[in-house]
């Protein structure tokens, strides 16, 4: 009995045994389950959250995807179209540019050609350029030896002006002289020296002439004048026996420009002029006349010098007593002999400033100043074409 009781005590102890270790068992594979189903608890978050990641990524694949096929399709259109337009530009437009091409190629086989002869046309210039720079430096040296005679010319000229300031002191010394020897004339002389001298004056007198003035345009108020002269000098110095006109024109041969036949019967009327005019003013005049008020001016002194320059002018435009070189030259003479007859004009009342102060004058001192005149002019003259 205490085996068998022992028996089952083993028995139930093995029991218990095997139930223990069934509970230590269930429990280690309770907590292995456990354990187990929270790393598949964990590996599932793990593997849904990865899906979910990989399904992102998907879903921004699908949508690059769906971009790019779209982007592949916009290209695919854009490529098509230029294909088109390819097509068009093959079939329009490159024949064009081929023509243009062409066109162009010979511009430029042209344009070489012309720059081959402008080349050739640059190098004649530079030739040409390198002799003008040789040119150019001769005429330099030619231009300072033209500078030497310049400056010998006006030494020249210098002296020429000393020799005519000279000429004129003579002149200013004789016409003195036949002041001081004046009364120791004949009536014949003093009457041959009256018209010569008054030619001279009036000749002088060109150089204060009056361009407006109308007196001598008209032929019938020259003829009046003529006529009316001719009646006053023989009015005036009567029974002489000698044709006023003839006295004149032998005045004038003394003083005519050489060349020049026809001057002297301008120097004839000349000499005659202011004592026509001044007698005019007392016979026919009509005072309606438009030379009336010019008559006035001439009868107290004024004027005759514009009658005579016109009266030159007319008959003989080409005479050197109206160029103006000339005029200039015997300036200083003229001046100095219009200023001699306003004072004699001034201090005897007479007629005329020139007829009055040689009335009494000697011929041959009269012909001797006349030559002097003459030759300052043409020494002048000279002096003038020189300095040209």
């Amino acid at each position: 009995m205490n085996h068998g009781r022992t028996g089952m005590s083993m028995a139930t102890a093995v029991a218990d045994l095997g139930l223990m270790i069934g509970s230590v068992m269930d429990a280690r594979h309770e907590a292995n389950t456990q354990r187990r189903l929270q790393r598949y608890e964990q590996v599932q978050d793990q593997l849904l959250a990865k899906i979910k990641s990989q399904q992102a990524d998907i879903e921004a694949q699908r949508s690059g995807i769906e971009s790019l096929q779209e982007l592949c399709a916009m290209r695919a259109k854009n490529l098509a179209t230029a294909e088109h337009v390819i097509a068009k530009y093959k079939e329009e437009v490159m024949p064009e540019w081929e023509r243009v091409a062409g066109s162009l190629k010979g511009k430029m086989e042209a344009a070489r050609a012309e720059n081959q002869v402008l080349n050739g046309t640059l190098a004649q210039a530079q030739a040409d350029l390198a002799q003008a720079k040789t040119d150019f430096a001769q005429a330099q040296s030619q231009l300072a030896v033209l500078g030497k005679d310049l400056t010998q010319a006006r030494e020249q000229e210098q002296a020429a002006k000393r020799v005519y300031y000279d000429a004129r002191n003579q002149v200013e010394g004789l016409e003195q002289e036949v002041q001081r020897k004046s009364r120791s004339i004949d009536t014949f002389q003093a009457w041959h020296a009256a018209n010569l001298t008054l030619r001279c004056a009036l000749e002088m007198q060109l150089l204060r002439a009056d361009p407006e003035n109308p007196l001598l345009h008209d032929q019938e108020l020259r003829n009046r004048v003529r006529r009316a002269g001719e009646t006053s000098i023989n009015m005036s110095i009567p029974g002489q026996g000698m044709d006023p006109f003839d006295v004149a024109r032998e005045a004038g041969l003394s003083f005519s420009v050489p060349g020049r036949p026809s001057g002297v019967q301008v120097l004839a009327e000349l000499a005659l002029t202011e004592v026509y005019m001044r007698r005019l003013a007392f016979l026919h005049a009509d005072q309606k006349d438009g030379a009336w008020s010019a008559l006035q001016k001439v009868q107290i002194g004024q004027g005759s010098m514009t009658a005579a320059q016109d009266l030159l002018r007319e008959m003989e435009p080409q005479s050197p007593l109206l160029h103006p070189s000339t005029m200039q030259q015997v300036r200083d003479m003229a001046m100095d002999e219009f200023q001699n007859q306003q004072r004699a004009r001034r201090s005897q009342k007479g007629p005329s400033a020139a007829w009055s102060a040689a009335v009494s004058a000697s011929q041959p001192l009269c012909q001797r100043a006349v030559k002097g005149l003459e030759l300052i002019i043409q020494r002048a003259s000279e002096a003038q074409s020189d300095a040209a």
